[in-house]
C-alpha cells in the first residue's frame, strides 16, 4: 500500500472554533476515518510510606467531540490496484480549547484514517490540526492599562543584616498577542553589602494540570535576558532596565477556554541574584495573551462598535477555504483593518504517537507535532498611547 495520506484544503492545518474542515483521504483500500479532539494530562510522583516506595501515576482527559466517517464500506467487495482518493467535512463545535502542548499533558486535535484490511492489521495514518480561538484583548480594559509591581529583599552578611535589594517591574500593558514587542522597564536599588551578580528578565509560562483530585504544577521559561554587574548603570548600586523589547513568539492564549484539567497563565518575570547563596528573588507581573490586538497597537486598526466579544465561540459560514497566512473573512468584516497576520509553529512539541498506538500507526510528517497560532508580526507596541 502506498500514498496512505490525509490532505487537508487548508494546508496549514489551522482552524477557529465552529469552523470547516474539509479535505480527502487518499488509498488504496476500504477506509473508516475517525476524527478526535481531546486534552489529556499524565504525571507520576514518587511516595514514600515508612520503608515502601511506590511510584504513582496521576492521569485525566476531556473529550471535545469526536466525529466519525465511513468514507466506504463493502466486506465482501475488493477494491482493485488503483488511487483512491475520498473526500470529507466536518464543522468543529464552537465552544473549543485552543491547542496546547505542555510538559503533563497537552490539548490536541487531530485526523485519524484508519484502512481495515481482510487478514493483514489495520494501516492507520495520523495527522494533527491546530485550532485558534479567539480572545479579543479589546474586551479586557484592564489588559490595556500599565502594571508595576515591586519587591524588597534583606541580605544578611556573615550572620550581619544588610541593607536592603529593592526590585521594581513594570509595563505599560499586559495584554498582547504573539509577534508584538513587549517594552520592559526594571529598576533594581541595592543598598545592600552584596555587589549584584546579575539580573534578568524573562517570559515564563505556568501551567497546572489537573487529576484524580490533584494537581501539578509546571513552568517554562519561553524568552530570556540576562545582565552582569558590569552592565550596570553608573551607579554600583544602581540597575535601570529602559524599554527592553521582548517579542512575544507563537502561543496558545490565556487560560484556555473551555478546558478544566489544564489551567495557563503567562508572566513577565524581573529575577535578581544578589551573589549569594541566600536566594535569588524575582518580581512576576502576569500578562494576558491574546488573539485580536488591541486597537491602539496599530494605526489603522478601528473594530467595529458592534463587534461581538468572541471569546466563547463564534458563528461562521461553512465550506468556506481560507488563504493561508491571512485572517478568515469573518473576522476581517468584524474587525476591519485588522493587522496582517501570518501561521506560525508554535515553541514546544508533543509527541503525536500516543499509548495505544500500535506500530502500523503512520504519523506522516513528523512526530513531533507543534501546534500553529496565528501572529502578527506587525503589531507594534510603542504606538499603544498607555505607554
Amino acid at each position: 500500500m502506498d500514498n496512505f495520506s490525509v490532505e487537508l484544503d487548508q494546508a496549514k492545518g489551522v482552524f477557529l472554533p465552529g469552523q470547516n474542515v474539509s479535505g480527502l483521504v487518499q488509498f488504496q483500500l476500504t477506509a473508516p476515518e475517525s476524527f478526535k479532539g481531546k486534552s489529556q494530562v499524565h504525571w507520576s510522583e514518587t511516595e514514600t510510606s515508612g520503608r515502601e516506595t511506590e511510584t504513582v501515576h496521576y492521569q485525566a482527559s476531556e473529550n471535545y467531540f469526536y466525529h466519525k466517517i465511513q468514507l466506504f464500506a463493502g466486506s465482501d467487495k475488493e477494491l482493485e490496484p488503483d488511487y483512491y482518493r475520498y473526500a470529507f467535512s466536518f464543522t468543529l463545535p464552537h465552544q473549543l480549547p485552543a491547542s496546547f502542548e505542555g510538559a503533563h499533558g497537552s490539548l490536541r486535535y487531530y485526523i485519524k484514517a484508519v484502512l481495515g484490511r481482510r487478514w493483514m492489521l489495520d494501516a492507520v495514518f495520523k495527522r494533527g490540526i491546530s485550532v485558534n480561538t479567539i480572545v479579543d484583548l479589546n474586551q479586557n480594559f484592564q489588559a490595556s492599562i500599565p502594571v508595576k509591581n515591586e519587591e524588597t529583599k534583606t541580605v544578611c552578611c556573615l550572620c550581619c543584616q544588610s541593607g536592603p535589594i529593592t526590585a521594581i517591574a513594570w509595563l505599560p500593558k499586559s495584554g498582547y498577542v504573539p509577534g508584538e514587542t513587549i517594552l520592559f522597564c526594571g529598576r533594581v536599588d541595592n543598598k545592600s553589602r552584596s555587589r549584584l551578580l546579575h539580573t534578568s528578565v524573562r517570559l515564563v509560562e505556568r501551567t497546572i494540570f489537573k487529576a484524580q483530585g490533584k494537581q501539578k504544577e509546571d513552568e517554562r521559561v519561553i524568552r530570556e535576558i540576562t545582565r552582569n554587574q558590569q552592565t550596570a548603570s553608573e551607579r554600583e548600586n544602581l540597575e535601570l532596565w529602559n524599554d527592553i523589547p521582548i517579542i512575544v513568539p507563537p502561543l496558545a492564549p490565556s487560560d484556555l477556554h473551555h478546558c478544566s484539567i489544564i489551567d495557563l497563565r503567562y508572566f513577565i518575570e524581573f529575577i535578581v541574584n544578589p551573589g549569594t547563596l541566600s536566594f535569588n528573588f524575582k518580581v512576576p507581573i502576569e500578562i494576558t495573551i491574546g488573539t485580536i490586538p488591541f486597537r491602539d497597537s496599530f494605526p489603522t486598526f478601528q473594530p467595529q462598535a458592534s463587534a461581538p466579544p468572541f471569546t466563547n465561540g463564534i458563528n461562521v459560514e461553512n465550506n468556506v477555504t481560507h488563504p493561508i497566512g491571512f485572517l478568515p473573512p469573518f473576522m476581517i468584516n468584524q474587525y476591519p483593518n485588522l493587522p496582517q497576520s501570518t501561521y506560525e509553529s508554535g515553541v514546544f512539541s508533543g509527541n503525536l504517537r500516543e499509548e495505544g498506538d500500535t506500530e502500523h500507526l503512520n504519523i506522516g510528517f513528523d512526530t513531533l507535532f507543534k501546534p500553529t497560532y496565528i501572529s502578527y508580526p506587525s503589531v507594534d507596541s510603542q504606538n499603544n498611547p498607555s505607554s
